[in-house]
């Protein structure tokens, strides 16, 4: 079941606004982004996000499987990598970030991702971030927390967000929790979500 509601929704459009299209001048400022489902990617349609992004001001987002050129992009988001990220796919990523890019790192519950938090808490420490997913069968079903960080810049107006099974979430600053499930993160311009479909 697909989670982006309104709410969450109003997030897409804070990230965007806070993040992508605020981010400093640098190498990647480009418009538009990109949602990576290679790898084995968690492909949840994504066309809330694509629509979020147009209304947020960007020229929209782009759905694919390469990393080889991402220099029309400002943002990536890699959607719950279930086959992992190789070397190349990493390299990429960081270059992407140093650049001044924008990473959203999704998972989910450990039984559909179990290979995605290993390998995004590579990316995260080759990276210098201290954040880090904890894989994790939580919460299934639909869930709806209104534990959001009212004074995160990427949650301003933001009451609540939809979400299930996912994982969880540490380091950085906390945007969202239900009871003691961290599930949204941010540090650097990195986002890590420990649930796909907030973003579908």
């Amino acid at each position: 079941v697909s989670m982006l509601n309104k709410l969450a929704a109003s997030l897409a459009v804070s990230c965007v606004l806070a993040l992508m299209l605020c981010a400093p001048a640098a190498a990647q400022n480009g418009t538009r982004s990109l949602v990576y489902v290679g790898s084995n990617g968690f492909d949840k349609g994504y066309t809330n996000f694509n629509a979020q992004m147009i209304a947020a001001g960007a020229s929209g987002a782009d759905k694919g499987t390469s990393l080889a050129d991402l220099t029309p992009y400002r943002l990536v988001l890699v959607s719950t990598p279930r086959s992992g990220l190789d070397d190349a796919s990493r390299a990429a990523l960081r270059a992407f970030h140093a650049g001044g890019g924008v990473l959203i790192l999704t998972v989910d519950g450990g039984g559909i991702s179990a290979a995605a938090p290993a390998s995004f808490n590579t990316l995260l420490g080759e990276i210098g971030s201290t954040l880090r997913f904890v894989a994790g069968d939580n919460a299934p079903g639909c869930q709806t927390t209104t534990f959001v960080n009212p004074d995160h810049e990427l949650t301003a107006g933001v009451t609540s967000i939809a979400w299930g099974y996912g994982s969880t979430v540490t380091g950085g600053d906390l945007i969202a929790a239900q009871n003691n499930l961290e599930i949204l993160r941010a540090e650097d311009r990195i986002i890590v979500s420990g649930d796909s479909n907030i973003w579908s």
